[in-house]
């Protein structure tokens, strides 16, 4: 457990190198209004990737670890590939529609983007329990990425050259990733078992389908109602806040695959208490020394920054409890339906947010932060109702 804990965690704090060097270059070289554009251009692609996903980032893991034979195995892998293979030609429609809009001179790269990160193993990897082997696939890409940033001048042609670098570095991920669940699994298509799956995993993608919306995409979403500098400092913040979720997110996949299997609940009442010491010691940080370290690495007015970063790290709070309490705790006793509703009213706190600011004529980056903050608040309040309602907090071992 611990283990595979440290290897998300580490998989993590490598993925957050990246934008530390990435974003002050990439603001430099390009402009904030080129990179804005950027980042909502990537978002758009995330956005596809969410609707074409049809819940198999949440429900291979699950099904994956609760697998006892390598041939049920190979059937929940292969039907990963075929379904993916099936949409992929619908979202490149999409794309091709949406640049050739945009006139992009960079859009088959997008494109290539597009086809590859279709294809992320990641849940297939965390439904193996091959986390030290991600990490490892993780740390190559990243280096790649990060050699490449300091390697290439962003002020001339600099969207093409980043753009490319994307491709490769993901390109390079899949290759590892594929290369290594080759070796475990082999593929053996069966149709039934493919409907069957899609069938039970429709319940999490319905659940967080806006979720994963307003989540992966909201730089999209930003980028219809404000500037594109203003686009640039919400991807930004987010890019940031991402990086928080993701380290709670490695936490709380090993714990989905450990409760599952074991049904402790001891462990998660451990880790709840850990992550909640390492999240006070950041709050401090965070609240006192933001525009000093940002100010550090950026060469831009950092106050409304800040103050964007601070509230999206007190959210965070939201998003422990939440992401903890949910599927790991909810799915252990089969009660992944309550899990999926807490999804759910979180993205219509989002929506309903949204709406709102606009209908007031509110739409400024505060607003659409405090967006965010208000659905993971909700998210969390459902789903630790749910917990207590089922007994999670009264029981040591189910």
């Amino acid at each position: 457990m611990k283990k595979n804990v440290y290897s998300n965690v580490f998989i993590i704090i490598i993925t957050l190198l990246p934008p530390l060097f990435s974003i002050p270059i990439l603001t430099n070289g390009l402009g904030l209004s080129v990179y804005g554009q950027y980042m909502a251009d990537l978002s758009f692609i995330l956005l596809l990737v969410v609707l074409s996903d049809l819940g198999f980032g949440m429900f291979l893991p699950k099904i994956l670890a609760q697998s006892e034979s390598l041939s049920e195995k190979s059937q929940i892998v292969t039907s990963f590939f075929a379904v993916k293979i099936l949409v992929l030609p619908l979202i490149l429609f999409i794309a091709f529609l949406y640049f050739n809009k945009t006139e992009s001179n960079y859009s088959i790269f997008f494109l290539f983007y597009l086809a590859i990160i279709n294809f992320n193993l990641t849940p297939i990897m965390n439904g193996l329990e091959l986390y030290s082997k991600l990490v490892i696939t993780t740390v190559v890409s990243k280096l790649v990425f990060v050699f490449s940033i300091f390697y290439f001048n962003f002020q001339s042609d600099g969207l093409f050259k980043i753009i490319v670098i994307q491709v490769v570095t993901q390109f390079i991920v899949f290759i590892m990733n594929f290369f290594i669940v080759s070796k475990i699994v082999s593929f053996n298509l069966n149709i039934k078992k493919t409907i069957l799956i899609i069938r039970e995993a429709f319940g999490y993608y319905i659940s967080k389908l806006f979720v994963n919306i307003y989540q992966q995409s909201s730089t999209y979403i930003v980028s219809m109602f404000l500037s594109l500098e203003s686009v640039a400092l919400y991807s930004i913040a987010i890019q940031l806040y991402k990086v928080g979720q993701s380290f709670i997110g490695a936490v709380s996949r090993v714990l989905l695959t450990t409760i599952v299997k074991s049904k402790d609940f001891k462990v998660l009442f451990t880790y709840t208490k850990i992550t909640l010491a390492i999240y006070s010691l950041g709050l401090i940080v965070v609240l006192l020394f933001s525009n000093v370290i940002l100010g550090f690495f950026l060469t831009l007015d950092t106050q409304i920054l800040g103050t964007l970063v601070e509230i999206l790290y007190i959210s965070l709070i939201f998003v422990v409890f939440s992401s903890y309490y949910g599927y790991p705790a909810l799915s252990a006793i089969n009660k992944d339906n309550y899990a999926h509703i807490g999804i759910f009213l979180s993205s219509v706190g989002y929506f309903l947010s949204v709406t709102f600011f606009y209908l007031m004529n509110h739409m400024g980056l505060i607003q659409l932060v405090l967006c965010i903050f208000f659905a993971d608040l909700i998210g969390m309040l459902s789903r630790l109702y749910y917990a207590k309602k089922f007994g999670v907090f009264c029981v040591n071992k189910l």
